[in-house]
C-alpha cells in the first residue's frame, strides 16, 4: 500500500484513505467499523484491514500440510514441508 502512494506522491491521510478504500470491493469496506469509516484516516484503517487479511498461524500450518503429499519417505515428506514453510517464511 505505502509503496504505492510513495510512487504517486500520495502524502495526506486522507488521500491515502480515499485511495485505499477505493481498491476494495464494497463487502470490505462494510466490514470496516464505523469509526474507521468516519476518521478517514489512512493510520485507522491500515491496522483494521491487516487484521482482516491476516492469516493466523494455524491458517497457514493448515495450508502448509494440505499442500505437501506424504510421498512414503517421512523425511522426504518432513523436508518438502521445510522447503514449503522456508518459502512462507513460517518457520
Amino acid at each position: 500500500m505505502e509503496a504505492q502512494f510513495h510512487l504517486q506522491c500520495i502524502t495526506t491521510e486522507v488521500t491515502k484513505f480515499y485511495h485505499i478504500l477505493s481498491a476494495f470491493t464494497p463487502r470490505v469496506v462494510g466490514q470496516l467499523s464505523v469509526g474507521t469509516l468516519n476518521s478517514r484516516s489512512f493510520r485507522d484503517v491500515k491496522p483494521e484491514v491487516i487484521q482482516m487479511f491476516e492469516q493466523t498461524k494455524l491458517e497457514l500450518f493448515e495450508q502448509l500440510i494440505s499442500t505437501a503429499t506424504m510421498t512414503g519417505w517421512l523425511s522426504a515428506y518432513m523436508n518438502e514441508l521445510l522447503i514449503f514453510s522456508n518459502k512462507m517464511s513460517t518457520t
